[in-house]
Order: structure tokens, then sequence, then C-alpha cells
């Protein structure tokens, strides 16, 4: 069984070994989350304004720069 996953510029194929198909269905998740294909997709799902993709960024931005400071200090 072969599962092929399509993408807009290239075809990515996942091979079902053993009918062991959940474990091929994760293998697809994880790639998707590595690509970051599905946060791409859900954000330019609809229009966002100028205003709120700058606020989306800085967002964004506080929270990676938490996130490392907590990582590197020790808490």
């Amino acid at each position: 069984m072969l599962l092929v996953v399509k993408l807009v510029a290239k075809s990515v194929e996942f091979i079902v070994s053993n009918d062991n198909v959940n474990r091929t269905l994760k293998a697809v998740g994880r790639y998707l989350q590595k690509h970051h294909i599905l946060r791409t997709t859900k954000t330019k799902m609809y229009y966002e304004k100028p205003s709120e993709k700058k606020l989306r960024k800085s967002k964004e931005s506080v929270r990676r720069r938490k996130k490392s400071f907590y990582n590197n200090s020790g808490f």
C-alpha cells in the first residue's frame, strides 16, 4: 500500500509497511509539522489585515524570546 501526499510544488511518498497505517499517518503528521505546512495553510486560509499580521508577528517574537530565555537560564 502506498500513501502519496501531493503538495503544491512537490509530491512526497509515504510507504505503508506491514499494513501499519497509523504509523504512516504519524509520519505524515510529523512531516507536515516539521515543514510548517499546516501552520502556513491555516494562516493563509483567510485574509489577514497588515495591522493584524504585524501584531501577530510581534506576539510570536515575544513568545520566542521568552521561550529561549527560560530554556537558556535553567528555570
